[in-house]
């Protein structure tokens, strides 16, 4: 009986990588067409460009998450993957938090920066945050945005995106002169300096008061005092 059953998995096992054999070689079961979608839109051409390399891979034996990593997308984060016969595979895709477009107002140029601090020509502003840099000494050095500011960006950015801030654009002048156009009345005043903590006072401030009833006149709302001020049309920057 024991011998029975040694031979009976020795067959099945060979019967198995037969499938597995031919499936791969079957170009029905290869990868041949790729539908890929960016925040529930289509994918800009470069991406579709890199994602073509996974083209006639096995559509069901390959790791396509980690042939995705594998092409180093530093803008994109793969969110889901669906994979449908003969040969059809639908990726979703999603701009990473930290991503951003850097306007340098000196030259007017637009740059989409990755959360590692790569730069590329910006084609998708309306996907991810606006910041435009009034001031700020070598910014850009071998397609790469000058560390320190980059870490002020990103860290500003994920601190706005963990208290859900919907904001319109930020404004930096300097380290210790950062707005955030909050809509089309109302700025918030920042610094570098305890940059956390001024965030998550202005998420409570937000969050507690209701501006439009209490007075329309207020325009500020500076964050780099241990009580932040209220600015009106009438007062005077300190």
């Amino acid at each position: 009986m024991k011998r029975e059953l040694i031979i009976f998995f020795g067959v099945l096992s060979i019967a198995g990588l037969i499938v597995i054999a031919s499936s791969i070689s079957n170009p029905i079961i290869k990868i041949h067409q790729i539908e890929c979608k960016l925040n529930d839109d289509s994918c800009p051409h470069e991406l579709t460009q890199k994602l073509d390399g996974l083209k006639k891979k096995s559509l069901l034996f390959s790791n396509i998450e980690k042939h995705v990593l594998d092409l180093n997308l530093d803008l994109y984060q793969l969110n889901e993957i669906k994979k449908t016969l003969p040969g059809r595979m639908e990726l979703s895709f999603s701009t990473k938090a930290n991503s951003y477009t850097l306007t340098i107002e000196s030259n007017q140029q637009p740059y989409l920066v990755t959360e590692n601090g790569l730069i590329y020509p910006d084609k998708s502003n309306d996907l991810v945050m606006r910041i435009t840099l009034k001031n700020w000494p070598e910014v850009i050095t071998e397609n790469r945005i000058n560390q320190s500011l980059h870490t002020l960006i990103t860290n500003l950015v994920k601190y706005l995106n963990q208290h859900q801030i919907k904001i319109q654009q930020i404004i930096i002048h300097h380290p210790n002169h950062i707005e955030i156009i909050l809509d089309n009345r109302l700025i918030a005043i920042a610094q570098e300096s305890q940059l956390e903590q001024q965030i998550a006072k202005l998420a409570i401030i937000l969050e507690k008061l209701d501006f439009p009833s209490i007075d329309q006149n207020i325009k500020e709302i500076d964050l780099r005092f241990k009580f932040p001020l209220l600015r009106t049309n009438f007062s005077s920057p300190s």
